[in-house]
């Protein structure tokens, strides 16, 4: 499978993201990063721009094992690529979506009316062991253009599939 923003640049748009912040953080009791890597973690911001119109908003929450983050090193490359550097291998991904409002911190960033429902994407990204070593939370203005899930199935999979059922 292809990765969303590989999809938007092979139909000819242009994809440039901004790295907002990079840091240790402290997660508050309750909330999804806390549940899933404790008191702090390593939180990342991003904004991506479609053919330079805001268009998604991303916080990545890390484990704090993952070590110290620099902005240098995001700048230049993904973070599943940063990741791999320090070993971490991602053997899995899963994507909840829902319609929420986003923030009104992140509905400036994206440049959305007031409460406007955007596409909100939930990832959790599991290692080897089946251990999340990435939450994030993404906010879509899919008025822009639509969340794309190209998939390329083989035929005789899917019947050897179908058969099974």
């Amino acid at each position: 499978m292809k990765r969303f923003t590989e999809l938007l640049v092979e139909e000819g748009h242009r994809i440039e993201k901004q790295l907002l912040s990079a840091e240790k953080a402290a997660n508050e009791e309750g909330t999804m990063p806390y549940k899933l890597f404790g008191e702090r973690c390593i939180r990342i911001e991003r904004l991506y721009l479609l053919n330079d119109a805001p268009y998604i908003h991303y916080t990545h929450y890390l484990p704090s094992r993952v070590g110290n983050v620099k902005r240098s090193e995001l700048n230049a490359q993904s973070l599943y690529g940063w990741l791999e550097e320090r070993s971490v291998t991602i053997a899995k991904f899963r994507d909840e979506f829902a319609v929420a409002a986003a923030p009104s911190d992140i509905e400036a960033l994206l440049l959305a009316e007031k409460s406007a429902p955007m596409l909100k994407r939930f990832r959790y990204a599991y290692d080897e062991a089946g251990d999340v070593v990435e939450y994030s939370e993404g906010y879509y203005r899919s008025g822009l253009h639509p969340y794309v899930v190209d998939y390329d199935v083989c035929l005789d999979h899917f019947a050897s599939f179908a058969l099974t059922l």
